[in-house]
């Protein structure tokens, strides 16, 4: 007669071995929380009651007594003796086996337990349906819909990362009042005490010789382990939880779901404390107000609820594609990012690729018709991170190619450009009148008829509306030198010009080919005939002059413009010396690099001697129709005149 209890297939292959550190599991060992989080409610949400309808999901610890689990002692046969077979073969696993037995040590055992509500349950058995895809199979999944979060068959995997035994127990109640009970632990094989090899799963179910299968007789259930209402219960077995984790699981699924909230279609009990629509905002925000990464999800909230701009566009097989944008209000800090969603969930987050806004801004671009969302699942790694066109080929998703599912990304993204430029726009307005300071500031960006430290008047050009700059313009654009602004336009530019821009020279040769009318000591934002044999490779043109000053702390603004559209390179600054040394010590510390308040990676370079020669500043981008404009804090005794000496 069949017995709940635990068993191990023999090993199909004597040759061969599985280790205990599943790869299945440790691709999801990276972020824990996030993963399972992610992973889970997407399995739940392709399973609702309606394709459409509402979640309700519960996470929550407990404590079991191994009495609870009948014939535990069974597993921990099984795990001393996996434990003997690889400690014979390596050191390697000793550290993990003691973790595993440290999991189970004593007599009560921690679970995490992951349940859904609104959903069909799992149907079928053993050998064939969604039970079978679930808990006995690998890589395979069996999803009904082709735009199903969850569609590679590896997501599942991502909880038993909780388990220091790597053990998770399934419990059903289906649509037909079938019960559906069965454990299994991904572990490494193993050679039991009759020598006989065996595979690296462990199932806990009804054993009968030399099968084990699920248990569907609810009277035989652990009550413990037993659904009371239609949906699916997984408990996490020999959990290791920190004092942390009901934190973690609530921003995982405010980052990764915040929409499904916001629309009342998921409601969340996290150990008795409820996430949804009416409150997750606030929780969002309590939980998120001091987090500065570009992860955090708030400012893709805020531009959302408080849309600034909602755009849609009907693009190449998917259909409709809306976007929403905001900018950053006072207090704000958002990440010039968007966020792209596929069914409320989060995919990935997109960088503008486009400069000149003189403000941070955050955005949100989904589908949300079904057959797009076919298309834009398929191209989705398991990872569920990004999009790969060459994926729709693997998933034979109908009529759609490797260059259609090009298209498609080519076409969202010239949609956000576009969008983006119509917000940009709104920040340029025409010269019709403009004194002093901004003619100054126009000719240093080499726009209108620039001359020097001249009047510009009658300028048809587009200039910046001024509020964006916050510069003070009291007078102080030199040091002890000459040459405190910079134009490295020799180096990197062909063009008309008479003069490499430093020192004495005729002013206002432009970009936008302004004609100098006087000498300006600062030099004309001229451009040679030919290129010279600097190191700068890139059609980037540099000025550097300085906007604040304070407490030995000096700000500069460094403008970078170009013929060409460069979404990410590098550039090396360093300090252009009095003596004319290019290749000395810095005696200056670069502190901080941003953008629109987002602040940029940088890297010492250095000589031989070890010595700070400059620093890479990295990520940059700029747009051949506006310059863009980076805050450059030094730490020094006196203003630098700085220069660009390699961009890459």
């Amino acid at each position: 007669m069949a017995e709940l209890g635990f068993f191990s297939y023999r090993a199909n292959d004597d040759t061969s071995d599985n280790g205990p550190r599943t790869a299945s599991v440790l691709t999801f060992s990276g972020n824990t929380n996030d993963s399972f989080v992610k992973e889970l409610t997407q399995n739940s949400l392709d399973a609702r009651m309606a394709r459409n309808g509402n979640l309700k999901i519960v996470v929550k610890s407990m404590v079991l007594s191994k009495s609870d689990i009948p014939n535990f002692q069974q597993f921990e046969s099984s795990l001393n003796q996996m434990e003997k077979y690889w400690n014979s073969k390596s050191d390697q696993y000793k550290r993990f086996f003691q973790t595993s037995k440290n999991s189970i040590s004593s007599n009560d055992l921690n679970i995490l337990v992951f349940e859904d509500y609104l959903t069909k349950g799992l149907q079928g058995n053993d050998y064939e349906g969604t039970f079978k895809n679930c808990v006995n199979d690998e890589n395979v999944s069996g999803k009904e819909h082709g735009d199903s979060l969850g569609n590679h068959g590896i997501g599942k995997n991502s909880i038993f990362g909780y388990s220091g035994i790597h053990t998770v127990y399934y419990s059903s109640l289906n649509r037909l009042g079938e019960y559906k009970f069965k454990g299994v632990s991904k572990l490494g094989n193993y050679k039991d005490e009759n020598n006989v090899k065996r595979s690296d799963r462990i199932y806990y179910g009804d054993v009968d010789g030399e099968t084990v299968r699920l248990l569907n007789d609810p009277h035989r259930i652990p009550n413990c382990f037993k659904r009371q209402e239609i949906g699916l219960s997984q408990f996490v077995i020999g959990a290791e939880l920190n004092d942390q984790w009901q934190v973690n699981v609530k921003k995982a699924f405010v980052s990764n779901y915040w929409l499904l909230l916001e629309m009342g279609k998921l409601e969340v009990d996290i150990q008795g404390d409820v996430l949804n629509k009416s409150n997750y905002y606030q929780i969002a925000t309590t939980l998120f107000n001091d987090d500065n990464t570009r992860d955090n999800p708030l400012p893709y909230i805020k531009s959302f609820k408080e849309v600034q701009i909602h755009r849609t566009k009907d693009i190449f097989k998917i259909g409709p594609v809306n976007l929403y944008i905001k900018e950053a209000e006072d207090g704000d800090n958002f990440p010039d990012r968007i966020v792209f969603l596929r069914d409320g969930m989060k995919i990935k987050h997109d960088p503008l690729r486009i400069s000149g806004l003189p403000v941070s801004v955050a955005g949100v671009v989904f589908c949300d018709n079904p057959m797009g969302n076919t298309i834009l699942g398929a191209m989705e790694p398991h990872a569920h991170d990004k999009f790969l066109p060459e994926l729709v080929e693997k998933k034979q998703v109908s009529n759609v190619t490797v260059a259609d599912a090009k298209k498609i990304l080519n076409e969202i993204e010239a949609f956000k450009k576009t969008t983006l430029e119509e917000l940009r726009r709104k920040y340029i307005e025409e010269g019709d009148s403009v004194d002093i300071v901004d003619d100054l500031f126009s000719s240093m960006l080499g726009f209108g008829k620039g001359s020097g430290a001249g009047i510009m008047a009658n300028s048809n050009e587009e200039a910046f509306n001024r509020r964006i700059f916050h510069v003070d313009y009291s007078g102080v654009f030199s040091s002890n030198s000459r040459n405190s602004i910079i134009d490295n336009s020799d180096e990197v530019f062909q063009g008309d010009g008479d003069g490499p821009g430093i020192g004495p020279g005729s002013g206002g040769q432009g970009v936008r080919g302004g004609s100098g009318v006087k000498k300006s000591e600062f030099g004309g934002a001229s451009q040679s005939d030919k290129k010279s044999k600097g190191k700068i490779k890139m059609n980037l043109m540099s000025r550097f002059f300085i906007s604040e000053s304070k407490n030995n702390l000096n700000t500069y603004k460094m403008v970078l413009r170009s013929e060409h559209d460069y979404l990410s390179f590098d550039v090396v600054i360093s300090q252009y010396g009095d003596s004319g040394r290019k290749d000395g010590e810095m005696t200056s510390r670069l502190k901080t690099v941003k953008l629109n308040g987002q602040y940029l990676d940088f890297n010492e370079v250095k000589n031989k001697k070890g010595q700070i020669t400059g620093y890479q500043i990295k990520s940059l981008s700029v747009d051949k129709d506006y310059p863009s404009i980076y805050d450059v804090q030094l730490e020094e005794k006196s203003i630098s005149a700085l220069q660009i000496i390699d961009a890459k």
